[in-house]
Formats: structure tokens, C-alpha cells, sequence
């Protein structure tokens, strides 16, 4: 069940400079974790493909290397009986793939925001999405079919709806959400400022895979596009006890605050359930996701301090 912390009073317009600066900071000062992180990553998605090229790939290569004059009947069966054999090999590696991106993803999005609330992180906590796998993959498919659809008519309306919904990862492996409430609560989030969000996921896009222009360099704009995507979704939609760099998140319930929409995190606590360290403030468990006791520490007296403070 999707646990209601999310964006009340909270101001989403973007900042893209202040994420992308926070974006850099936050990944330099744990960049061996993020970096094994990103390639634990590469290595578990690209295994599928590797085993089925590995696999159907050298009897296709060698079945065409022997085969004769076409309209031969024998020659033709073992060629094609070889296509078949690659054909399926693929078609079963790429959901494989899939599941493994959904799942690795999430758990890269909740280390990010374990490091956002100040928390330890580690790179196992990339395993840690198990959870939301499966509203991540359908997600992913109606994204994909949704982009793609737009794009066709004259391209600009499939960047509009990535830009539109670039929440609903977050709001499914951080938040919990429902694939369609997902769908529907950052698309009511990023309209008013659609045309900004829209250039804001072009660059997370562009962040991801420019590393692939360079040997290995995708093992660190990787986690650096989740870092990107991250903060942006804190402030837009909110983070329990997550705190800004630059002590500019939004507002929350009128007042000026560099906290997540659970307060300020004074002090770490034990999850009840799984005994995982949790900052205070936080209201779901970064690991098992159960429900938190409300935070005993309240509002600070005086309300919460002006950003910067």
C-alpha cells in the first residue's frame, strides 16, 4: 500500500542547476560505492544477452558459414532450424534483462535516497528493490508504449510525456505507489512546469548515456543520472527526513525548510520490524518498507529553520 507522504504545500519547480551541482557533490563523496554499484549493475544486465549471444550465436555463424547454394532443402532446415535457436534465445534474454533493471534500478534509486536522508549506504543496497519489481516492470512497458506513441506523431509529444512522468520510477520504488497513481500523481506534479521537466529529463537522459562514449564511463554517469533524478524528486514530491545540500528544498505547510516533509532528521533510529538503521523523521523502512512509528521528535520549537540555517 502507497504510504501518503507525498507533495503537499511541497514546491516542485525546478532547479536544475542547484540538482545537478548537488547531483556532483553527493556522488564525489561516496563515489566507490556508486561506481561498484554501476558495475555490478552491467555486468547482471548484460549477463543474459552475453549467455544467449553465447549460446545461439556461434551455431547461426557456423550453420550460414556451411551453408550451400540456396533452394538446397537440407541446407535451408539447418540454417533456419539456427535462426530459430537465435530468435529464441533473444526473445528470452531481453525480459530476463528487463526484470533485472527493474530491480536493480530500484534499488539504486532507494541508495540514493538513503544517502539523501544521511544515512549509510552500501553497494548491497542496490539489491534492495525486490519489492518493487513488478509495478516497476509494467510501469516500463506502458512508458516505453506511451513515449513511444507520442514520439510518432512528430516527436515532441513523447518528450513532453517523459518529461511529465519522470516521477513515476521514483514513486513506485521509493514511495510505493500503484502503477497508475504513479502515472497520474507526476503527471499533476510536473505539468505546471512541463516545459522545464521536459529539458530536465533530456538531461538525466544525456547524464546516463554519455558514459557509453567513453570506455567504462557509464559506470559513473549511471549513478550519477539516479543522484540527478533523485533530488529532483525530493523536492518535487518529498522524502521523509531527507535533507538538501544547499538547503533549498521546497516549502512545507507554509514555511521555509530544508527538510522532507517528516521534519527534520535530529537522530537515527531502529526500524521496529527489521532493526535497519533509519533516520528520524523517516516514515517507511529503506529496507523492509514497513511502516514507521510517528517520529518522537516533533517539530522543533520555533517551527523548522529557514534553509541555510
Amino acid at each position: 500500500m502507497a504510504m501518503n507522504y507525498g507533495a503537499l504545500g511541497r514546491d516542485a519547480t525546478p532547479r536544475i542547476g542547484e540538482w545537478m551541482s548537488e547531483a556532483f557533490t553527493l556522488f564525489a563523496r561516496e563515489w566507490q560505492t556508486w561506481v561498484v554499484q554501476g558495475i555490478v549493475f552491467y555486468l547482471a544486465i548484460l549477463l543474459p544477452i552475453g549467455l544467449a549471444l553465447g549460446v545461439s550465436l556461434p551455431a547461426l555463424l557456423a550453420a550460414i558459414a556451411a551453408a550451400g547454394p540456396a533452394g538446397q532443402s537440407s541446407n535451408d532446415a539447418v540454417l533456419g532450424g539456427a535462426m530459430a535457436i537465435y530468435l529464441g534465445a533473444m526473445f528470452t534474454a531481453y525480459p530476463v534483462t528487463l526484470f533485472l533493471v527493474s530491480w536493480l534500478m530500484a534499488g539504486m534509486m532507494r541508495t540514493a535516497a538513503r544517502q539523501l536522508r544521511g544515512e549509510p549506504i552500501s553497494v548491497g543496497h542496490l539489491f534492495s528493490g525486490g519489492s518493487a519489481i513488478w509495478p516497476l516492470v509494467g510501469a516500463g512497458i506502458l512508458l516505453y508504449l506511451g513515449v513511444g506513441l507520442g514520439s510518432a506523431c512528430f516527436i515532441l509529444p513523447g518528450l513532453l510525456l517523459m518529461g511529465l512522468w519522470i516521477f513515476v520510477h521514483p514513486l513506485i520504488a521509493e514511495r510505493g505507489d500503484g502503477v497508475f497513481a504513479a502515472f497520474r500523481e507526476s503527471w499533476e506534479i510536473t505539468k505546471p512546469h512541463m516545459w522545464m521537466y521536459l529539458l530536465w529529463a533530456i538531461l538525466i537522459s544525456l547524464v546516463m548515456s554519455a558514459g557509453s562514449l567513453v570506455i567504462c564511463g557509464v559506470i559513473a554517469t549511471l549513478p550519477l543520472s539516479i543522484l540527478m533524478w533523485m533530488i529532483s524528486y525530493r523536492d518535487a514530491v518529498g522524502i521523509p527526513g531527507a535533507v538538501s545540500t544547499f538547503g533549498t528544498a521546497g516549502v512545507y505547510q507554509g514555511a521555509p525548510t530544508a527538510y522532507g516533509p517528516a521534519g527534520p532528521p535530529t537522530a537515527a533510529g531502529r526500524c521496529p520490524q527489521c532493526g535497519s538503521v533509519v533516520a528520524a523523521g523517516a516514515v517507511v523502512c529503506p529496507e523492509c518498507r514497513a511502516p514507521l512509528p510517528a517520529s518522537p521528535f516533533g517539530t522543533p520549537p520555533g517551527g523548522f529553520p529557514p534553509p541555510g540555517a
